[in-house]
This record gives structure tokens, C-alpha cells and sequence, in this order.
């Protein structure tokens, strides 16, 4: 990740970036300004994009008419003298001098560089950019997620951070000579998806294949749910590596599939364990009932042949292995599809939850048989749900 902070001069005209003097001294205290001053701004790009900008107006203050004395009358001559000698050397040189702004920039390899920008001119040769973007895309719908920004048309972005956002003008002037520029024609760019719930990394053919079908889609963040006892150094070494590019929580199972118990093997990894910035611990997975092996725990047939079941487990086992997990850290996400397993996962919670408070957000996955008395639990126990999405297996 890089954060990249930088400061830009307002191109109100390469007059006032040249002389600085112009900025101070042509100024009457007696009425406005008929040119605005030199504007300074300060342009903060985080890892996550966020953009702070502050104006401060660099202008020396002058006294009020009333204060006028003989001194400040020496000083306005002095001051035009030395305005039109600034002025004169400005024009000899034919082009304007190059700003040396103050700049951090902190990068994985600790560099910190300097930028110099040059002040704009009125020549046909547009000025080098302080900070050259990597690629922009450019004539679109960038949707920023950010209400204060809204939806704009052009991105920048350097290395693996977004540089600035805005109308494709502006992004242009971070076009460099190895600026990679992406016309998107009116075609849309999102965040990353967030995958709440997913096998992908683990059920597909490895951990790259997987994520290539994750990127694919759009997914860039997203919580594996099938994580075995055999998977956490899998995981580890992919980020160690550099291979493990979605950012992945791991649920380590408590039990498998068919509810069997695998026991605490999970405490090995504390529940704050963060690997990388690709890789943390998410938390515990516990299956109520079947779906994937044996059967639902529904109260009644949904379809025409298809068996019904009763929750895996009994409450007071149900409500053991949540607390285990909960008493040490861990967010319990909770496999429940029938209506039963869903109402003995909700009895187990209130056990362990007090006054509608979950600080560890604990789940239930799923969700599908959910009767009228208990979506009314859900929240009163403060529960996140997470639920299927519609496909062609639903129909």
C-alpha cells in the first residue's frame, strides 16, 4: 500500500505563481480583490482513496484604509517598484520558474520523495505533473461510494491506491509519459465486491483458482467459510508469498458438514490474528443442519419428495460450542436453513447474548426456511444475517 501526500498550486495564472509578490501587493485594502490570491491546496490520499482538501489563502494581510501612515505609503511604492522589477525578470527569463513543494510520499520500500511542480504557463506545452499517475480511466461512471464525492467520471490511481477522483479534465493532470489511459466509454467502475460468505478459495481447485474467479467477478474481499484444519498454513503461505491477492478472512470449522464435532483445534489461531494485509481470522463456523449432507431442519416438506430433518443439534451442545468460541474472541457464523435449526440457533444466542447487545456481531448463514416468529427474533437478538442470492437453482 502507498499513501501518498501531496500539495498542488491552484493554476490561477503562472503570473502569481511566478512573483509572488503580484499575490501580495496588488491587492487594494480598500476593495476587493480584482484577481483572486494564490490558492494552496493540500490534497491527503489514503489507502482507502479518502480525500481531504484544505484552502488557505497565502496572501500577507495589509492594514485597513484607516491605518493608512506615510510608512505604508513608502511601503505601497516600495512594494510596485519592486512588483514591476520581479515582473521584468520574469519575462526575461521566458519561463516561469519550477515550485518545489513539500512532499511525503510512504511506499512498502520506505521511500520518500520529493516533487517539484512547475507553475503553469501560458505556453502551448502543458506542465509536468508533481505525481504521475499509473493508469487513469477516464469518460466514465465511477461509482466513489463516498457522499461527498458522489459518482464522477475519471479515476487515477498509482500503484495500488486511488490517486484522485473527479471529471476526466482533471484527472489529466496526472497524465504522464507512462500513463496508461483506459477510455471506458460511458461503462461503469465499482468498489470491490465484498463476499460475506463464500467456499471459493477452498472447494475450487486451489487457492489461485479460486481467486481468479473471485477477481473475475469483481470480488476483492471476501470470507471463507470451509476452513479446515489442514487450511490456515495453506492460507498463510499464499500470503506470504504474494500469491493470496483478495483480501480473505478465514471461519475455521467447528464442526464439518454434517455437523460432526472437530473440537477447538481453531484456538491455535487467536481471533485477532491478522497474517497480512490479505489475510486475518474471521472466525468460527458451526453447521445446525444439512443442505450440503443430511438433512433440513424444517418443520414441514417444501417440496414434493424431498425429506425433512431436525437440527443436528441438541440446545445445550449448541449453546457450548458458542460459548467456547465466544469466551475467547471468536465471531460465530452459524449454518442454519430450516426454520427449526434457525429457532434453536436464536435460542442458543440468547444464552449467551444479554440485552439485545452482540459485540462480536455473531451470524447465522443462510437463512432460507425463515417463518414470521423467527424473523421477529432476529432483531431482537441483535443477529447479522447473512442470505442466499437468487440463481437458476432457485427457480
Amino acid at each position: 500500500m502507498v499513501e501518498v501526500q501531496s500539495h498542488t498550486v491552484d493554476r490561477e495564472g503562472w503570473f502569481c505563481g511566478c512573483c509572488r509578490v503580484a499575490c501580495t501587493c496588488d491587492q487594494d485594502p480598500g476593495r476587493p480583490p480584482t484577481s483572486p490570491p494564490r490558492e494552496t491546496t493540500r490534497l491527503c490520499v489514503s489507502p482507502r482513496g479518502h480525500r481531504d482538501s484544505a484552502n488557505a489563502r497565502d496572501v500577507t494581510p495589509l492594514e485597513s484604509p484607516g491605518d493608512a501612515s506615510f510608512g505604508s505609503v513608502i511601503g505601497r511604492v516600495f512594494c510596485i517598484l519592486v512588483l514591476v522589477f520581479v515582473a521584468a525578470a520574469c519575462d526575461s527569463s521566458g519561463t516561469p520558474p519550477s515550485t518545489t513543494i513539500d512532499s511525503t510520499a510512504t511506499t512498502s520500500l520506505g521511500a520518500t520523495p520529493e516533487t517539484t511542480l512547475p507553475a503553469t504557463t501560458t505556453s502551448t506545452d502543458a506542465p509536468a505533473p508533481s505525481v504521475v499517475a499509473d493508469i487513469i480511466f477516464t469518460n466514465g461512471v465511477v461509482v466513489t461510494m463516498d457522499p461527498d464525492v458522489g459518482t464522477v467520471e475519471a479515476i487515477a490511481v498509482i500503484g495500488d491506491v486511488i490517486l484522485d477522483v473527479g471529471t476526466s479534465e482533471e484527472m489529466l493532470r496526472y497524465h504522464g509519459p507512462s500513463t496508461e489511459v483506459v477510455q471506458l466509454d460511458g461503462r461503469t467502475v465499482n468498489p470491490g465486491f465484498v463476499d460475506a460468505h463464500t467456499h471459493i478459495l477452498t472447494d475450487m481447485a486451489g487457492i489461485e483458482a479460486g481467486q481468479a474467479l473471485a477477481l473475475a467477478n469483481g470480488i476483492t474481499s471476501l470470507a471463507d467459510l470451509s476452513v479446515e484444519s489442514e487450511w490456515p498454513e495453506r492460507f498463510t503461505a499464499a500470503a506470504e508469498s504474494g500469491v493470496l491477492r483478495v483480501r480473505t478472512s478465514m471461519y475455521f470449522g467447528r464442526t464439518d458438514a454434517c455437523g460432526v464435532d472437530n473440537g477447538t483445534w481453531y484456538e491455535t489461531y487467536a481471533a485477532d490474528t491478522v497474517f497480512s494485509d490479505r489475510l486475518r481470522v474471521g472466525g468460527v463456523k458451526i453447521f445446525s443442519d444439512g443442505g450440503v449432507c443430511g438433512l433440513l431442519g424444517v418443520s414441514e416438506p417444501f417440496l414434493e419428495g424431498v425429506e425433512v430433518g431436525d437440527p443436528y443439534h441438541d440446545l445445550e451442545t449448541l449453546t457450548s460450542m458458542i460459548r467456547e468460541a465466544n469466551d475467547r474472541g471468536y465471531q460465530v457464523a452459524i449454518h442454519a436453513q430450516g426454520d427449526l435449526a434457525i429457532a434453536r440457533v436464536q435460542d442458543a444466542y440468547a444464552a449467551i447474548l444479554t440485552g439485545g447487545e452482540n459485540p462480536l456481531r455473531h451470524r447465522i448463514e443462510h437463512n432460507v426456511f425463515a417463518t414470521s416468529e423467527v424473523i421477529s427474533r432476529y432483531s431482537e437478538l441483535g443477529l447479522v444475517l447473512t442470505l442466499f442470492g437468487s440463481s437458476e437453482a432457485c427457480n
